[in-house]
């Protein structure tokens, strides 16, 4: 297991990477438990042609689920503070230098040999993810009682993605006494969460992930994924579906958000994150959930707009008013 390889904290306030202002030092405390790897995306010019050679082009860039949703929190004037794991290598350095331009707090622990994780994701000219490919297994090493030692989150809200071991997010979800989200990040990786689901006060997924978590086929409604969760113990969930409306479930009701259409897709990575960082952010500075939502949709629709999921548009989307 990982001990804390370098204890150096990256605090909010820095000028982002565009010169903007980062506005995280002073805002809501938020601790993120999860990944923080390196992105790599590459889209094909033209249509696709499985088994050969498709001209195109790669970008490489931060990410990682927890790490957009923090860097996203940071833009909003929220102070996030990320625990994760990563190797001794470039694609740590690199990290380290984004989280401390983008306000966010990093703290990793030392994958003693490990590579740092990365996902590479093959898109189609118009966006959609064709094939992605996750090495990860950096994550099975995470020590979730040295990283909660380390945290000093007392009360403060905590969010756990499933790129870590079930065995990780359970110890994080018991040891929390304040509220508690969770990212199901996958259908491969959302069953982890399963065992913990009753620590959990509010879910972000999908309708993918939300069947794989709960057993159901795909193509049920989702009021009857959504009901499903609840027998399973779950409590609120945030589910998109793909470009369709948003779901939710609160109280025991289960509402449906519209999504409006955005004019012009350029790349879907991290859309899901910022509706996550969106909702979080809303929810925890007491906003209902309606509202909550409705401001990560908002969020989601300006990183579909644009490469990545992280932009400085984000700072110019004023969060919805907390409710009286």
């Amino acid at each position: 297991m990982g001990g804390m390889s370098d204890p150096t904290d990256h605090r909010a306030g820095a000028a982002s990477m565009t010169g903007a202002r980062v506005r995280g030092g002073a805002g809501r405390r938020l601790h993120l438990f999860g990944a923080a790897h390196v992105d790599r995306s590459g889209r094909c010019a033209g249509a696709v042609r499985l088994g050969l050679s498709n001209p195109g082009r790669f970008v490489e860039r931060p990410g990682g689920a927890a790490f957009n949703v923090a860097c996203t929190v940071a833009a909003l004037g929220g102070a996030a503070h990320l625990h994760g794991i990563a190797g001794e290598d470039e694609a740590a350095a690199t990290l380290r230098a984004a989280a401390a331009a983008r306000g966010v707090r990093l703290t990793l622990q030392d994958g003693h040999g490990a590579p740092t994780a990365s996902y590479t994701a093959i898109h189609g000219p118009d966006g959609d993810l064709i094939v992605a490919l996750a090495d990860m297994g950096i994550y099975d090493r995470f020590d979730a009682a040295a990283a909660w030692r380390g945290a000093g989150a007392g009360g403060a809200p905590v969010l756990v993605d499933a790129n870590l071991p079930a065995e990780a997010v359970a110890a994080l979800v018991r040891r929390a006494t304040g509220p508690v989200a969770a990212m199901t990040v996958s259908a491969a990786k959302a069953a982890r969460l399963r065992p913990a689901l009753g620590g959990i006060g509010t879910l972000f997924t999908n309708r993918a992930e939300l069947a794989a978590l709960t057993g159901m086929p795909e193509g049920s409604a989702m009021e009857t994924l959504l009901d499903a969760f609840a027998r399973l113990g779950g409590t609120d969930a945030v589910a998109s579906d793909g470009g369709g409306d948003v779901w939710s479930r609160h109280g025991g009701a289960t509402a449906r958000h519209p999504v409006p259409p955005v004019p012009h897709v350029v790349d879907a990575t991290g859309a899901g994150d910022a509706l996550t960082a969106g909702c979080l952010h809303a929810l925890t500075g007491g906003c209902a959930m309606d509202a909550a939502v409705a401001f990560g949709i908002r969020l989601a629709g300006a990183v579909l707009a644009v490469e990545g999921p992280w932009h400085p548009a984000l700072f110019d989307i004023a969060p919805p008013e907390t409710r009286p």
